[in-house]
């Protein structure tokens, strides 16, 4: 992929930064194999979209759904999780990646309902924990009226799906219980650590199943 083309498609955010012994940020901002740069035409590739779960937390690259799925399915996965999303950032992302791609197939993520993205600031909050240096007001209102953002983001996975339904493979699961009713739930058969909440090896490769076996059917 040329950096300069796919320049719309750049992390900006404060994570974009973050690379440790684990997590190796590409050069478009993004958790990756170990490559500066995507090989392959998003074309040809299967694109993740989520919050932290696809990101993938503090695991080695090996051990999350991103790797399984490059092994088996022998396919570049662009994974453009972006650590606390919400089904408003990832409308957003969808969006943009219809405005400029035709990827093989997308994956969506979906995290909690009761997340929501500031469009003014580029960040993200969540009802059910405090999160600093968020809009303050914005945050009130939700707090104050949780049924109106979870009818928002009911709304935006359902547009969602009509934006995608029909032009590629699309593939849709979740791991908030809020959502299960709506998509297929992946139920955590483990985490990384006490500390660390997100999905562990066994979770990933649960997820990894799913997804190959939801793709194998739209073939």
């Amino acid at each position: 992929m040329d950096i300069e083309k796919h320049e719309w498609l750049r992390n900006r955010s404060r994570h974009a930064l973050r690379s440790n012994e684990f997590v190796f940020i590409n050069q478009l901002g993004w958790r990756s194999n170990g490559e500066p740069m995507w090989t392959k035409p998003i074309e040809e590739s299967i694109v993740l979209v989520g919050c932290s779960q696809t990101y993938a937390g503090t695991l080695p690259y090996k051990d999350t759904f991103a790797y399984h799925l490059e092994q088996s399915l022998d396919r570049q996965v662009i994974n453009l999780g972006r650590p606390m999303g919400s089904p408003e950032w990832i409308w957003k992302m969808l969006v943009d990646i219809k405005q400029n791609a035709k990827p093989w197939a997308i994956v969506i993520n979906w995290p909690s309902p009761f997340r929501y993205y500031e469009w003014h600031t580029d960040r993200f909050g969540v009802l059910t924990f405090d999160v600093l240096q968020r809009d303050q007001a914005l945050y009130q209102f939700y707090l104050e009226h949780p049924e109106f953002l979870q009818k928002y983001n009911d709304y935006i996975i359902k547009s969602s799906r009509l934006m995608w339904q029909e032009h590629t493979r699309l593939v849709e699961m979740t791991w908030s219980i809020d959502l299960s009713d709506q998509t297929h739930m992946i139920h955590q058969a483990d985490s990384v650590s006490t500390q660390d909440k997100h999905w562990g090896v066994k979770t990933n490769k649960l997820a990894a199943s799913y997804i190959i076996d939801q793709l194998s059917r739209k073939v």
